[in-house]
């Protein structure tokens, strides 16, 4: 078993040699521990479901391409969760979600159409605050 202090060394010692910088590094590991704190780690980042999902779908006669950073499946909803890692206040979450609408209506459009007869639900997630914002 590897203790979590031996397993942030070996993921930092692969963060510099792929070139990520030690700051770079260093807010990485603030954002996963505001996820931790906040519980969203385990309940979003590492629940079972599709990361990084690749979808094609139909929009206005349209061929549309598109990546879902997280889908989570429960009985009766999917939830998309798309994973934001700009640095904001807490104040400015709700102004900067709006701007984000337009492409969480796509989602959910593109998600229906997988998976019908389930309800959809998005969320933006702000890493870097540990926030997990639903955009309905």
């Amino acid at each position: 078993i590897v203790s979590e202090s031996d397993l942030k060394q070996r993921i930092e010692e692969l963060l510099l040699l792929s070139g990520i910088s030690e700051r770079a590094a260093g807010r990485v590991w603030r954002s996963v521990e505001a996820l931790k704190r906040n519980g969203l780690w385990q309940r979003i980042v590492k629940a079972p479901g599709l990361s990084e999902y690749t979808y094609f779908c139909m929009s206005d006669g349209q061929t549309e391409e598109g990546r879902f950073d997280k889908v989570i499946f429960f009985e009766e909803e999917v939830w998309v969760v798309d994973y934001k890692t700009e640095k904001l206040s807490s104040e400015e979450v709700g102004e900067r979600s709006l701007r984000y609408r337009p492409q969480l209506e796509r989602y959910k459009e593109a998600a229906s159409s997988l998976w019908p007869g389930k309800r959809v639900r998005t969320f933006l997630l702000f890493t870097d605050l540990g926030v997990l914002k639903e955009l309905s």
